[in-house]
């Protein structure tokens, strides 16, 4: 267990040939609920490189315009994740003799204890499930467990988003410690963040334009690209991009990330389909190149271009927390811009499961830095944006975000006049 927190719950995951035992260990009692799963890998890593598509009818539900649900939108949203949670779990529990609709109200009582359901308290007394992944890392990041009805609804009933709040992504802080890493972001000599900021922004995109202005108000925003950049044509923005970079700066000093490197775009989609579903290109839209074409650049042309340049002596170390905040950047395929980046080690990556509407990834985004700049470790500011989204428009979007990296990294503070000299 990490000592940065107090975890409430510790989930363990267990190689029990040819099975995994995942034990759910409460630390007030030492008491422990196991499962025995069978292959939890290949079901796990198929459900996460679906969840995109799992999570298209919530997506829809809440619409591309929609901030805030009504009752009946709400009591909708809730069927849609109740049945989508009760799936994930029913297909982690296949071959292992037990069933979903067995195992989840046995669990959830369990859990019981661990929660506040006083509505008043629950920003103050918010559970820390911990999951030890010594031995099983990347299973731990593949269990989707943010989206398990397992946690009460607050009592007394206030608001029909009580429904809402039996998901474990909005009612605890599930941490998961991996391969450590650095625990601050360092700041500048004013205590202000260096931000290097990714981003394309006209009228169709209100909310990029909220986030470019909010970073330059509360951050130190280094960089801007495109920005006022000359990009001729498509290759020489896949060049310019994996220029920028490779040229993020490097650690100053142990255990600090130098900065964070946001993106603030969307993917071109195609769509609507038969069923009204649209789906992402895997390119970010940066405006226009010189030459009047869309300058839209493919993850997996960037991922190439970046390689490229590292045979020829460019070394990126991708020290910074990259928001990646397009839509399905959390997505686990191949070509993905966050397989990349955690395959070079990229010290936090925190991205989307799906496509996002443009004004709720601004509130998103928004929320999440206010946290993490007042000093809110990382996975606590992802909770808080998600809660933001909860408490002022009844809107479960927030699960749509997940993040890899240290949970404890957070603003370095200001080093006082005689710490610097």
């Amino acid at each position: 267990m990490n000592s940065g927190f107090a975890s409430d719950v510790v989930i363990s995951l267990v190689p029990r040939d040819p099975s995994y035992l995942l034990s759910f260990r409460r630390s007030f009692d030492g008491q422990s609920f196991d499962l025995a799963l069978r292959r939890p890998q290949e079901r796990a890593r198929t459900l996460k490189e679906r969840l995109p598509i799992l999570l298209d009818p919530l997506r829809k539900h809440i619409g591309i315009t929609r901030m805030t649900l009504d009752e009946a939108q709400i009591t909708r949203a809730f069927i849609l994740l109740d049945r989508l949670g009760y799936g994930i779990l029913d297909v982690l529990l296949e071959d292992s003799g037990g069933r979903a609709g067995e195992v989840m109200p046995r669990l959830a009582e369990f859990l019981l204890p661990v929660f506040r359901t006083d509505e008043s308290v629950l920003k103050s007394s918010t559970p820390v499930l911990e999951v030890e992944a010594a031995v099983a890392d990347q299973l731990a990041w593949l269990l989707p467990l943010e989206f398990l009805p397992l946690a009460p609804e607050p009592s007394p009933p206030v608001s029909p988003r009580n429904q809402l709040e039996r998901f474990l992504g909005f009612r605890a802080q599930i941490v998961r410690f991996l391969h450590g890493g650095p625990e601050e972001i360092d700041t500048d000599a004013r205590g202000r963040v260096p931000v290097h900021v990714f981003a394309y922004a006209d009228k169709q995109t209100p909310g990029i334009r909220r986030q470019v202005s909010f970073l330059g108000l509360e951050a130190a925003v280094a960089s801007t690209w495109p920005g006022s950049s000359y990009v001729a044509d498509v290759s020489d923005g896949l060049s310019q991009l994996a220029q920028n970079l490779i040229s993020l700066p490097p650690m100053s000093r142990q255990g600090a990330v130098p900065c964070i490197a946001h993106f603030s775009c969307h993917f071109p989609v195609v769509g609507p389909d038969v069923d009204g579903s649209y789906s992402p290109t895997s390119e970010f839209d940066f405006g226009c190149c010189a030459d009047g074409k869309p300058l839209t650049l493919g993850v997996f042309e960037l991922r190439g271009e970046l390689e490229r340049q590292y045979a020829r002596g460019a070394r990126a170390g991708f020290k910074a927390l990259f928001f990646l905040n397009a839509c399905e950047t959390a997505a686990t395929g191949g070509d993905g811009l966050l397989a990349y980046l955690q395959s070079r080690n990229a010290t936090a990556i925190v991205g989307s499961e799906t496509l996002l509407p443009d004004q709720l990834a601004a509130e998103f985004a928004i929320s999440f830095y206010t946290a993490l700049l007042r000093n809110e470790p990382l996975s606590k500011a992802i909770f808080t944006a998600r809660r933001n989204l909860i408490e002022r428009f009844s809107n479960p979007a927030g699960l749509f975000y997940t993040f890899f990296g240290n949970p404890m990294l957070r603003v370095a503070r200001p080093l006082s006049v005689a710490e610097r000299i």
